[in-house]
């Protein structure tokens, strides 16, 4: 009988992504739940990369210049609170195609049986399940696979 074939073990990089939508002013539970983390974060060692996920915002109407500048404000909100843009990364989702691309190409492929399992497509679709909101689900997928380092390899949508 052959021998099993030992496949090496990748290493990836210990890394955080996250985003906060543009769509209103920073809240106190902003701060304490997720920027002071953030900030903390950056002194640890760990690649960290934030994004202001404008495009997650437009799946109900938005104000093009109102949401332009409440995407510049939260920026400057994750600058003010601590966030060095000179040790951890900070971008604008919808100035990043790959974003957009990966999330189309998701949109494609993707099941309607592997997004029903999915929590966050239950809590988009609600009693709704018919409207299918599989979009902002699947551009969810693409901005973790983008900046998880598994780009080629398995992700959350399990290919």
């Amino acid at each position: 009988m052959a021998e099993p074939v030992q496949t090496p073990q990748a290493s990836f990089p210990t890394r955080i992504f996250s985003g906060i939508q543009p769509s209103g002013g920073l809240t106190l539970g902003n701060y304490l739940g997720a920027l002071k983390r953030f900030v903390e974060k950056q002194d640890e060692g760990i690649e960290t990369i934030y994004c202001m996920v404008d495009m997650h915002a437009i799946t109900v109407w938005q104000d093009p210049e109102k949401l332009r500048q409440q995407t510049r404000e939260g920026a400057a909100a994750f600058i003010a609170a601590g966030i060095d843009p000179a040790r951890s990364i900070l971008f604008n989702q919808s100035q990043v195609a790959a974003h957009v691309e990966l999330g189309w190409i998701f949109n494609c492929i993707a099941r309607m049986g592997w997004m029903s399992r999915m929590t966050q497509f239950k809590d988009k679709a609600g009693k709704n399940s018919e409207k299918r909101l599989a979009g902002p689900v699947c551009l969810s997928l693409a901005d973790g696979c983008r900046h998880s380092g598994l780009q080629g390899h398995a992700c959350a949508c399990g290919r």
